[in-house]
């Protein structure tokens, strides 16, 4: 009887150690870029309570409270900031644990609403979040309608459900270049329901559904970052007012989730390189006009959805003539061709007008020295104290 007393023990020890363990091993190789959350601390496997219902984790710093996510590793959660602030600085590092996520993360085992964003909404202005930090939780600054400033941090893994919703000062959106992971996750409804001046994607993203859900963007843009030449982006219910696609880009893909009851816009899309291909499109959206350039391959896009399309060209540039500081050249003629599809009679319609022509001078002082660009002007003359110059029609849309 004591043997099989002894036995049951044993095995009741192994029940309770043996994850303890699993998990001591786990946090040893705690990736840089986790694709879930599972490393966080999520019960104690003794008195079997969660983390999010143990206040004995939460502490306070500064105008910060934060929860302990893994005291081993020393990360935490910031959820709530306890004032009114107009300027705030999300940092990196609290108290010696590095702060992982702000409000909840992905994953976390609790259904409780987020303390975030709590007396900021009528408050914030201006958020700079320290790079570090790799994850923006849900709802985590809902309703900051006075937020105009806004710094992601670099390597940002995720933008949560709802983060940014309904922030409707924002001038300008960057998602920065990623250089340890594999991109930035906008989830759904990230950022919807604001008025954005400018959204400006430097690295990669994986877009959820409708991130942008009743929103208005003045422009979209994709800086040149080495390395990255394809896009996706998801418009679906939203207002675009412009956006670029520079000659740098190989390709940008319009992923849709299939929401055609609700129309989004995209005024005025930009293309300026010839070999730049794009993809996709939601036939429920409302197409105002492609902007490109002769022979570019993104023509074959726009009559494949019968997308009215613009194309710019410019005619040939003449010698720049010097008289002392000041030189003169030929006026070169700027022609924009419209194609537009009928479908009453199934044809293209085609249409040609001119406009301005913009040029850029370019100057240098020595013969061995590099060309600088000096301005852009519609006029034909520039006086300039630069010895050598060059000017060039402007072929792109501006």
């Amino acid at each position: 009887m004591k043997r099989f007393l002894s036995f049951a023990l044993f095995l009741i020890i192994c029940v309770y150690i043996t994850p303890v363990m699993t998990e001591a091993d786990s946090r040893k190789e705690m990736p840089s870029q986790m694709p879930d959350d599972s490393w966080i601390e999520t019960t104690d496997p003794f008195n079997h309570i969660s983390i999010w219902d143990d206040d004995s984790r939460l502490r306070t710093s500064g105008i910060f409270t934060y929860r302990i996510l893994h005291r081993t590793e020393k990360m935490a959660a910031i959820v709530s900031v306890n004032e009114k602030v107009e300027d705030l600085t999300i940092p990196a590092v609290l108290d010696g644990y590095k702060i992982f996520c702000i409000s909840i993360p992905w994953g976390a085992d609790t259904y409780d609403s987020p303390e975030m964003p709590g007396k900021l909404n009528d408050s914030l202005k201006s958020l700079t979040i320290q790079d570090g930090i790799q994850e923006i939780g849900d709802i985590a600054f809902s309703g900051c309608k006075k937020l105009t400033t806004l710094k992601l941090p670099r390597n940002l893994v995720r933008i949560g459900y709802g983060a940014f919703s309904g922030c409707t000062s924002l001038r300008k959106v960057k998602i920065q270049d990623s250089k340890y992971i594999t991109g930035t996750e906008i989830d759904e409804k990230a950022f919807s329901d604001c008025v954005i001046d400018q959204f400006s994607i430097e690295g990669y993203t994986s877009i959820g559904d409708n991130p942008f859900l009743g929103s208005r963007i003045r422009e979209v843009v994709f800086p040149k970052i080495t390395g990255i030449r394809s896009h996706g982006i998801n418009i679906d219910r939203a207002q675009v007012e412009k956006m670029w696609a520079d000659p740098y880009m190989q390709s940008l893909r319009f992923e849709s989730m299939g929401w055609d009851y609700k129309r989004g816009v995209l005024q005025k899309l930009i293309v300026n390189g010839k070999k730049t291909k794009i993809q996709g499109w939601n036939r429920a959206n409302i197409f105002g006009s492609l902007y490109t350039v002769p022979k570019a391959a993104c023509i074959k896009w726009a009559k494949k959805y019968k997308l009215t399309y613009k194309v710019k060209s410019c005619g040939k540039m003449g010698k720049v003539t010097r008289r002392k500081k000041k030189a003169s050249w030929n006026k070169v003629t700027t022609t924009v061709k419209t194609y537009q599809y009928k479908e009453s009679r199934r044809k293209w319609k085609k249409s040609s007008r001119c406009t301005k022509t913009y040029y850029q001078v370019y100057g240098k002082k020595k013969k061995s020295g590099t060309y600088k660009l000096l301005k852009t002007t519609t006029k034909n003359r520039y006086k300039s104290k630069y010895k050598y110059l060059k000017v060039k029609p402007v072929t792109v849309w501006l």
